[in-house]
């Protein structure tokens, strides 16, 4: 039965936007998703940008960190798919995530950072007999972003984020493509840090708070993609070489409330200093396990989410300067 190419797009355009669309959170940075991304409240290294800028400075001095995480596609072999008929492999949500970001003090009150993350937000694709190729649907999004943290007095600070977003979905038949559009938009978040004792910290950030908006008018289907705004607040606590942390995300249900926690055990062997870290990510319901090493003011960290065929693995990398 010969399926019109133009249907087997709508196809895959749907199954892109539906994973794209979903629950699923942002996982940034290898040491905070090992401790199940519950950072909002604890926020102190350079991830910061993205958990909660008005952490930065506390920070005691400049740091450059970077994480890549990828997560395994699944993939299914579909036959007489309705409403086509189609038979074939039809692969579904992938996600690959580079995020990056500097931060130095400005002076005794001030922080900045910048920021930067790229993503695969779905992708799905399914074989064309006729072209003796896959057919894909891939949607991409990039995010630059200024942080910006301001102290008052010893122990509040307050904190925002100016991000620009720029997203693209493309369609190719077999390799050749056929239609694409990107559009762009700028997002502001604000954020609160609060030391209440030397070892025990909070925090609070609200993001998209101009409520973004991107479209995406393409051939039989008119995307609309509308960031919401999401409240998150979390807390945080230190003694004898242990942290724990939680969160709530999304507190106002606005996408998919969730409660993460996590913890951290540090110890020193030497001149190495060794981080185990476990934690629960609510938003997708997911184990999840790190491990890092410092030494000489540089950090090397790994972190695994959800553990088994699914798993997204993180590794990243931190230096103090």
């Amino acid at each position: 039965m010969h399926v019109p190419r133009r249907v087997v797009v709508v196809c895959l355009v749907a199954v892109a936007l539906t994973a794209a669309l979903g629950p699923a959170q942002a996982q940034v940075g290898a040491r905070a998703m090992g401790m199940g991304g519950a950072f909002v409240g604890l926020a102190d290294d350079a991830t910061a940008t993205y958990y909660n800028p008005a952490a930065l400075v506390f920070l005691p001095c400049a740091s450059l960190t970077y994480t890549h995480a990828s997560e395994n596609q699944s993939e299914a072999v579909v036959r007489d798919l309705p409403p086509l008929g189609a038979s074939g492999t039809l692969r579904g949500v992938g996600l690959i995530r580079d995020f990056a970001s500097y931060v130095t003090p400005f002076d005794e009150q001030t922080a900045v950072g910048l920021s930067y993350l790229n993503s695969i937000l779905a992708s799905a694709s399914m074989y064309d007999a006729d072209l003796q190729g896959m057919d894909t649907v891939e949607w991409k999004e990039h995010e630059y972003w200024l942080s910006a943290g301001y102290k008052f007095g010893e122990t509040t600070a307050v904190g925002a984020n100016f991000r620009w977003i720029t997203d693209n979905i493309s369609v190719d038949f077999a390799g050749f493509p056929s239609n694409s559009d990107s559009d762009s938009a700028w997002a502001l978040d604000v954020a609160l840090f609060q030391r209440f004792q030397e070892n025990v910290t909070g925090g609070l950030i609200i993001r998209n708070l101009n409520q973004p908006s991107l479209q995406h008018p393409m051939d039989l289907v008119d995307v609309h993609h509308e960031l919401p705004i999401t409240g998150s607040i979390g807390a945080a606590a230190k003694m004898w070489g242990l942290t724990a942390a939680v969160q709530i995300e999304d507190v106002s249900d606005a996408v998919n409330r969730a409660v993460r926690f996590g913890v951290e055990q540090c110890f020193t062997r030497d001149r190495l200093k060794f981080a185990l870290r476990a934690g629960w990510f609510g938003d997708e319901s997911a184990l999840t396990l790190g491990a890092g090493v410092i030494y000489s003011g540089w950090s090397a960290d790994v972190a695994v989410v959800d553990v088994g065929s699914n798993a997204t693995w993180l590794v990243g990398v931190t230096g103090i300067f």
